[in-house]
């Protein structure tokens, strides 16, 4: 398995954003990403454009819609789901989100704690979304994922549901909208995929939680566990665990920012470790409960988290 780099939520001119499909497409490949996800607001309009275009850039383009209400955005990614956004309502939330993932796609919360604008309304989440619905959040979105509280929050909302025993995959979103050359710090989305990329295997590593949110650098992780190598999103007994972590720079973002690891983090109810530098190599119990990776770092001088992954879950044996 190798984790490659994609941002999943986009938009072009057909809803809020600037950029025809072409230059989100041209500005994707300045940028090194292997996927994207097309998710104008409340239509598919400019997919087939998106994809004509990544087909001839080779790039691998997802389909996808941002559900835009206002008590909530949802990015739904994979393009099979019936559901019309216009019936998306709280009474109905959870029913909603099932039909879409019983059609195959993952279903995202955006931005959960991010204040809109007269325009774009509902960009926190007044849902009340069960355990269980969602295959992924978007934990960090937007710049500058250390200065923002909005994402904080995030962080934190995805962490009590981790706590409470839900399993839900993280992710980014750039909420892609213009180029924004010599933007702030902006991140990204590394999926788990398997042979050759596809749009389908994208979204079927986002809903299997084979993702890791990261801001400039790469991970190359190692965990096993009763004698198995494990991979992010999986599940096995509590007991004895090891796991392996190497932190390598971005060379896309290392054009753009300067770069620095200073410390690399496993947290969560499992169990914790921290090693200093780009490193860590650790045995330990892991308890009933889940634990991620987390790296932090500089980016152009100032601290900050440089990456986090979803969960790896033990279960009692």
């Amino acid at each position: 398995m190798r984790f490659v780099k994609c941002e999943l939520h986009t938009h072009t001119l057909w809803s809020d954003g600037t950029m025809t499909p072409e230059e989100l497409v041209e500005n994707a490949v300045k940028r090194g990403y292997a996927a994207i996800a097309s998710t104008d607001h409340n239509t598919w309009f400019a997919y087939p454009r998106i994809k004509a275009a990544a087909d001839k850039a080779g790039l691998v383009a997802v389909k996808g819609i941002e559900w835009t209400t206002f008590y909530g955005h949802l990015t739904v990614l994979g393009g099979n789901s019936p559901v019309d956004w216009r019936d998306v309502r709280p009474d109905n939330i959870a029913d909603k989100i099932l039909e879409a993932r019983a059609s195959g796609d993952a279903v995202v919360l955006c931005h959960p704690a991010r204040i809109g604008g007269q325009i774009c309304c509902g960009c926190h989440n007044d849902f009340d979304i069960g355990a269980g619905l969602l295959s992924a959040m978007e934990v960090w979105s937007r710049y500058n994922q250390n200065r923002d509280a909005a994402n904080a929050e995030a962080e934190r909302l995805w962490r009590a549901r981790l706590d409470d025993g839900e399993r839900i995959a993280a992710v980014y979103g750039y909420d892609w909208h213009r180029p924004d050359r010599g933007c702030p710090p902006y991140s990204a989305t590394y999926v788990g995929v398997e042979g050759a990329v596809t749009p389908e295997k994208i979204v079927e590593g986002v809903k299997r939680g084979r993702t890791y949110v990261s801001s400039g650098v790469e991970l190359e992780i190692s965990v096993t566990a009763a004698g198995e190598r494990r991979e992010i999103g999986d599940s096995f007994p509590a007991g004895e665990v090891a796991v392996s972590v190497t932190v390598k720079r971005d060379g896309d973002y290392a054009k753009e920012y300067a770069v620095e690891t200073e410390a690399i983090a496993v947290e969560g109810s499992a169990f914790s470790a921290r090693a200093e530098g780009d490193r860590l190599s650790v045995t330990a119990r892991a308890e009933k409960g889940y634990f991620f990776v987390k790296v932090f770092g500089k980016i152009d001088g100032e601290r900050t988290e440089l990456a986090i992954t979803a969960p790896f879950y033990t279960e009692e044996i």
